[in-house]
């Protein structure tokens, strides 16, 4: 998904480093081996995704999807005690 920005961020939730993806919609980074890394990823009229690399001292590359669903645009409100409405 091409436009899509993408955070690295280590073990204690810091971004280390961000990427807009290009017309591939593919990203990389440099990481140190042995450590545990979070990918968050965010597009416009997109839902946030959210996935874990862990990279091992054998790892030469380590490959971590981010899957981002369209939003529809709107989202349903309910009450206890009423029923549902679509809001848009």
């Amino acid at each position: 998904m091409a436009g899509a920005k993408v955070n690295l961020l280590d073990s204690k939730g810091q971004i280390i480093n961000t990427f807009i993806t290009g017309n591939d919609g593919a990203y990389t980074f440099d990481v140190d081996n042995a450590d545990a890394y979070v990918l968050n990823g965010e597009k416009p009229k997109y839902f946030d995704g959210k996935n874990k690399a862990v990279v091992t001292e054998e790892s030469d590359v380590v490959t971590s999807d981010v899957v981002l669903e369209k939003d529809p645009g709107f989202f349903l409100y309910c009450r206890f005690y009423g029923g549902c409405a679509s809001l848009s």
